[in-house]
């Protein structure tokens, strides 16, 4: 089953439609790419590359929530989920 779950997550993060209801429902977004390279450096040194990454976790667990099904993930989303409730992340609304 992990396999099909990692395609799903593949499919899903180029899908639009579900980057928009994220965003609708929990008000995340990943940033904008840098336009100049001054502005790649700024965003380094400003930490936007490590809040992607947890936006990205957030959407992770948002779609397999809301599409894919809690009870059909593999047992590694429930350690990211674990790993995210540590770090002191609310739980996405659904």
């Amino acid at each position: 089953m992990a396999p099909a779950y990692v395609g799903f997550l593949h499919w899903a993060i180029k899908k639009e439609k579900f980057w928009r209801q994220f965003k609708d429902e929990t008000g995340l977004s990943l940033s904008e790419p840098a336009k100049t390279p001054i502005d790649a450096l700024i965003d380094q040194a400003c930490g936007v590359s490590k809040d992607d990454e947890d936006v990205m976790l957030q959407f992770v667990l948002w779609v397999t929530r809301t599409h894919w099904g809690e009870e059909f993930a593999p047992s590694f989303y429930f350690k990211l989920k674990k790993n995210n409730a540590r770090r002191g992340h609310k739980k996405t609304k659904v």
